[in-house]
């Protein structure tokens, strides 16, 4: 939830995949070009 909005998804700029591992589903570990706005990532990292 972003600005008390729920979204989908939220683009957040270009990475290139550094890691993955697993199927059905996949993690995928991504290093981004720049980095996160504070304040979002602020809201990405709070505990619901």
């Amino acid at each position: 939830m972003i600005d008390k909005k729920r979204e989908p998804f939220i683009y957040i700029g270009k990475g290139n995949a550094v890691e993955y591992e697993g199927e059905k589903p996949i993690t995928v570990k991504i290093k981004l070009e720049h980095e996160i706005p504070e304040n979002l990532y602020k809201e990405f990292t709070i505990k619901i």
